[in-house]
């Protein structure tokens, strides 16, 4: 029962910063948005709700250990002629980047509010003493915010659509039992009847924490391959906070049709993919840059893509001995690097993302069975996101994401 309030103490503080967050209004006539400079020549982002399911059962070699599972659901708020409290936010930031409602630096910008939950296990699951040579338990439940901001730039010499986003999210929460993780995997291996985890009372122990996100990416090439569209993706970003610190970079290729931006990052769905369409619905950008995939059910954007990323860390506390002794014998690598694969398909009322990752050993030493891959871990990501009204639609399949994910929520916790 007790887990039971804590997820509804959690989901609680979540839906009272979504409330106040909507109706936090002011007069527009005291506010200047630097945040939407290209409101004017761009169609504004897409409104709505997203869930994202991430677990090493849907990754390509599949497992129950590691980084075990990852939830998370949000909502992008609609730009008013009023702000919100996240545009108050975001627009002072927005202006200490250079970006303004004039001239070349304009942006559109979506924010967000989300609450999520990552999980972590030990290898041997069986085993109710602590392992001091595998990673201990650990459970993170979260609060929050994300700015993201899509700068349009002119067509390239062969008419191809470029830009450039930024990515600023912040997130608080606990780690350890007030985390409810062992609750929670219980829970869905209950659903399946898979083997239960013996050792939760070992993890890390209960703190706050508190974890800052940045990520820049571009698209630095476009060309045709096979009658499609093919493009190359940079990234870079950084962590910091009281859980994890690393800076990062990746390269992504793609090929499909009407491809929007991207994030390589699993668990970080982009609300502005849908940015790109001239408000005017004219644009000079080659057809075979803006076809639709008629072949794919007449979807607006599809494409599918494999990347890389190398990341390198400073700290992680999920990989730090808990006081039980689990994990004291192993260290955290200072180079991390992620192989992922996936695929996008998004259409009028909703998206669906696909994303495998493979990752390589984030501790040491590494297991001295070969069959274990040498601490290699894998895992899937799906993302559905539903979107409210715009143009012609009404919204009226916004609420199918909430809506699912308040389904499942409600029997995990009610059933016998």
């Amino acid at each position: 029962m007790i887990s039971r309030y804590r997820a509804a103490s959690i989901v609680a503080i979540g839906a009272a910063l979504f409330s106040y967050t909507h109706a936090a209004q002011a007069d527009s006539t005291e506010f200047k948005d630097h945040c939407s400079g290209a409101a004017g020549k761009y169609d504004a982002p897409l409104r709505g709700w997203y869930w994202t399911w991430e677990n090493d059962v849907a990754g390509v070699v599949k497992s129950d250990s590691y980084y075990t599972q990852g939830a998370q659901v949000g909502y992008t708020f609609r730009k008013h002629a009023n702000p919100n409290l996240l545009d108050r936010i975001a627009s002072p930031l927005c202006n200490l980047l250079g970006f303004d409602a004039s001239g070349d630096d304009t942006v559109l910008s979506a924010t967000t509010l989300f609450l999520g939950q990552q999980l972590f296990t030990p290898k041997d699951k069986s085993a109710a003493l602590p392992n001091p040579n595998d990673r201990p338990y650990a459970g993170w439940a979260y609060l929050g915010a994300r700015l993201e901001l899509l700068q349009p730039l002119a067509l390239s010499d062969d008419g191809r659509r470029r830009w450039r986003t930024h990515s600023f999210e912040i997130q608080g929460g606990v780690v350890g039992s007030n985390a409810i993780g062992e609750e929670t995997q219980r829970a869905f291996h209950d659903l399946d009847d898979s083997v239960q985890s013996n050792g939760w009372h070992n993890q890390i122990t209960n703190r706050y924490a508190g974890q800052a996100f940045y990520n820049f990416s571009t698209r630095l090439k476009a060309f045709d391959i096979w009658g499609l569209s093919s493009d190359v993706l940079w990234d870079v970003g950084g962590a910091a906070g009281s859980l994890q610190n690393h800076i990062s970079t990746g390269a992504a290729w793609r090929i499909g049709r009407n491809m929007g931006p991207m994030t390589q990052r699993a668990i970080q769905p982009s609300s502005i993919t849908a940015s790109l369409h001239p408000a005017s619905n004219t644009s000079t950008a080659t057809e075979r840059d803006t076809r639709k995939c008629e072949f794919l059910l007449h979807a607006q954007e599809c494409y599918f893509f494999v990347g890389a990323s190398a990341k390198g860390v400073n700290k992680n506390i999920f990989l730090e001995g808990a006081s039980s002794g689990a994990g004291s014998e192993i260290s955290a690598e200072e180079f991390v690097y992620e192989l992922t694969w996936g695929f996008r398909a998004r259409y009028r009322w909703a998206r669906f993302d696909y994303i495998s990752t493979t990752r390589s050993r984030e501790f040491s030493p590494a297991p001295a069975n070969p069959l274990e891959r040498k601490g290699r871990h894998d895992f899937g990501s799906l993302t559905m996101s539903c979107y409210g009204g715009f143009g012609g639609y009404n919204g009226k399949l916004e609420w199918v994401c909430p809506g699912f994910v308040a389904g499942i929520a409600t029997f995990l916790v009610f059933r016998d």
